[in-house]
């Protein structure tokens, strides 16, 4: 039996009735479990955004590179065809021609190349609006892209072609060439052919296998020496680069 009066007992009674609501609230606000559930609830969204936007940048990086190697084999291909004829057409061609055979042709199909016959120089340039997926959400429904490129060879001297040096020292009587005048006609040939060679272009050039085989020489003097041309001993449509 309780020793405290009814009234007593009654105050208390409310007193703790009025502290349960009290202590509820105490308990919820320093509760912390879910807390780390809550966190990842809210986060979500944005690290989702971030993994989009890596996503659609790596894309776009991947598109860039290709279309940056399409134009590098391209204007390299350019390059070479300016080295052996001089023709900005042609190397304008090479290059178009080189292009359509890469996978950055799949991208950009028509790509404008320049190339310059004072400078031997070949140049192209493009770029590219890439889709985006994530990053449209946050308003960039493309992220544009560029990729240029440049390869010079330099063009052959047309003043030094072999063939002219042949064709002036028919007009001048060929067997009164000089020493020197043969030597720099066999060096030059040599050169071309050797020029050729980098390109693996001098096995399509009969004449430059005499040159290798030291028979070229040879075959020159004996025709100054009987009076006959030598342009059926120079490669055709080979010029010489200094």
């Amino acid at each position: 039996m309780s020793s405290l009066s009814p009234a007593t007992q009654s105050i208390i009674g409310r007193q703790n009735g009025l502290a349960k609501p009290a202590s509820i609230l105490h308990r919820f606000a320093t509760d912390e479990a879910g807390a780390l559930g809550m966190f990842f609830a809210l986060a979500i969204i944005p690290m989702l955004l971030v993994i989009g936007m890596a996503t659609d940048y790596g894309r776009a990086s991947a598109i860039r590179t290709t279309l940056q190697e399409g134009l590098d084999l391209s204007v390299l291909e350019g390059a070479k065809a300016m080295a052996v004829t001089a023709d900005a057409g042609k190397a304008t061609k090479a290059a178009k021609r080189r292009y359509t055979s890469t996978d950055a042709a799949k991208v950009v199909s028509d790509i404008q190349f320049q190339a310059s016959t004072s400078t031997g120089t070949v140049t192209a340039k493009t770029d590219y609006d890439v889709p985006m997926t994530f990053l449209a959400l946050v308003g960039y429904n493309t992220l544009k892209v560029t990729a240029d490129a440049a390869a010079s060879a330099k063009p052959p001297n047309r003043k030094g072609s072999a063939s002219q040096v042949a064709r002036k020292a028919a007009k001048a009587a060929l067997p009164q060439l000089s020493e020197n005048d043969i030597q720099d006609l066999v060096y030059r040939v040599d050169e071309a052919c050797n020029r050729l060679a980098q390109y693996g272009l001098d096995r399509q050039v009969p004449q430059c296998q005499s040159v290798y085989d030291g028979t070229f020489e040879r075959q020159l003097r004996a025709q100054l020496a009987s009076n006959r041309n030598v342009d059926n001993l120079l490669p055709n449509g080979v010029r010489l680069l200094k």
